[in-house]
């Protein structure tokens, strides 16, 4: 009896193992793309890193000159309901016919091996064209969603002259208007956290409590 015990025991931490190991790799998840038209910048795929609450996406400049980029991520949970979404820009010129891995923490409060994200270009900027996204953010939410349930259409992009790039492209930073936001529903708890360069001069940004 002693032998089967112990080869019970066994049995049942190679089964906890199995399932703790199982967990560790849900973590860690493809992230869902949403394309837009046209695709100055392209992001070729990614991973959402549950420990840190961190996104690395690979973007590639299919432009004929340096540009920079700015990219917007939505988190979803199971249910397909909106978690949060906040966008952040690149300082770095990314290179002609060149790809990078770009990462980037997402500001998104009780992140979930469960949850999904999204993340789509938002805004590309060379010397002599400038592309902004056409959609209102409500749609960008919807197609968003759409992406994680593998359907819907790209985000539109409108495209303009620019008078070269911008000296400080990414003048926003999201991080302390979450802080002041967590500190603002310190009572109930924080529901859902957006925040988005504007441009070029700083962040626009709202919160709601639980």
């Amino acid at each position: 009896m002693p032998c089967v015990r112990g080869r019970l025991w066994v049995t049942a931490l190679l089964a906890v193992g199995v399932v703790c190991g199982a967990d560790l790799v849900a973590q860690d998840k493809p992230i869902r793309v949403l394309d837009t038209e046209p695709a100055p910048a392209q992001i070729e795929d990614g991973t959402y890193f549950l420990v840190g609450g961190l996104v690395a996406t690979k973007v590639r400049n299919r432009h004929t000159e340096p540009v920079q980029v700015t990219l917007r991520a939505w988190v979803f949970d199971q249910a397909g309901r909106l978690k949060g979404t906040n966008a952040f820009c690149v300082a770095e010129l990314l290179d002609r016919g060149t790809r990078r891995m770009f990462n980037a923490s997402l500001e998104v409060r009780d992140l979930r091996s469960t949850d999904s994200v999204t993340v789509a270009v938002e805004r590309v900027a060379s010397e002599r064209r400038e592309w902004t996204l056409a959609e209102s953010a409500e749609m960008g939410v919807r197609l968003a969603r759409d992406a994680t349930r593998g359907g819907g259409r790209a985000l539109r992009m409108t495209e303009r002259p620019a008078e070269g790039l911008p000296a400080s492209p990414c003048s926003c930073e999201c991080s302390p208007i979450a802080s002041s936001c967590e500190a603002h529903c310190f009572d109930t708890g924080l529901r859902a956290f957006t925040c988005s360069p504007s441009p070029f001069d700083g962040c626009s940004a709202s919160c709601s409590c639980k």
